[in-house]
């Protein structure tokens, strides 16, 4: 199914890795290429999905942390400063 899941092993028969890196996209276009069923690509997308969800879970709470992180050090700063620390 995956006729291209190792492009790599198709084409480094007869090239190098430099002649590789700098070989134009028409070259690739007569080479076999399977996409993925309509239900894999959707399941990709719904992982891709939940992940990124998880992502800007985190950010959020990265960014909550710092806010709080920067609060402490200038309390900290303050009490040290004022003598009440």
């Amino acid at each position: 199914m995956y006729m291209m899941s190792h492009p790599q092993q198709v084409l480094s028969k007869s090239m190098t890795k430099t002649q590789l890196r700098e070989m134009k996209n028409a070259s690739l276009q007569g080479l076999p290429f399977t996409l993925p069923t309509l239900a894999e690509q959707q399941q990709i997308v719904a992982e891709v999905e939940a992940r990124i969800t998880v992502i800007d879970q985190l950010e959020a709470e990265l960014n909550r942390q710092i806010t709080r992180s920067n609060r402490l050090r200038q309390s900290a700063l303050a009490a040290a400063f004022s003598g009440t620390f």
